[in-house]
C-alpha cells in the first residue's frame, strides 16, 4: 500500500515511521513551492509563506526520507525518477512477500501434517 501524507506531524505525534517500508520525499525549492501554492490554490504571497513556514524545513524532511525525488525540473524528469524508484522498491518488496508466503505455506503444511 502507498500512503501519502503532507503532514510531517504524523511522524512525531503517532510514531508511524516503524510501520513504513520507505519514506519518499518529493522535493522542490521553497520558491517553487510558494509559486505552486499561489498558482494552484490561489493563495496570496502572505498565505503561501504562512503555509510554508508552518511546515518542517526541507532539511528536516530530508532527514526522515529514505528516498528523495527532485521535483525542481521538468515533469518528465520527475516522472522518470519516480518510475526508477518504483522499480527499485518493487525489487525489494516482492522478494519479502515471496518469503512471507513461503513461511505461511510451510506453517500450514506443518499444521496439516500434525493434524
Amino acid at each position: 500500500a502507498v500512503v501519502s501524507t503532507q503532514s510531517t506531524g504524523s511522524f512525531k505525534l503517532f510514531n508511524i515511521r516503524p510501520y513504513m517500508h520507505s519514506v519518499i520525499l518529493v522535493y522542490c525549492t521553497p520558491e517553487q513551492q510558494k509559486k505552486r501554492l499561489m498558482d494552484r490554490n490561489d493563495f496570496t504571497e502572505e498565505a503561501a509563506n504562512a503555509r510554508i513556514n508552518s511546515q518542517w524545513s526541507i532539511e528536516e524532511k530530508k532527514d526522515l526520507a529514505d528516498h528523495v525525488i527532485d521535483n525542481t525540473g521538468l515533469f518528465l524528469e520527475t516522472e522518470s525518477q519516480t518510475k526508477t524508484l518504483l522499480a527499485e522498491l518493487r525489487k525489494g518488496i516482492l522478494p519479502i512477500r515471496n518469503i512471507l508466503l513461503l513461511l505461511f505455506l510451510f506453517a500450514v503444511a506443518v499444521i496439516l501434517y500434525n493434524f
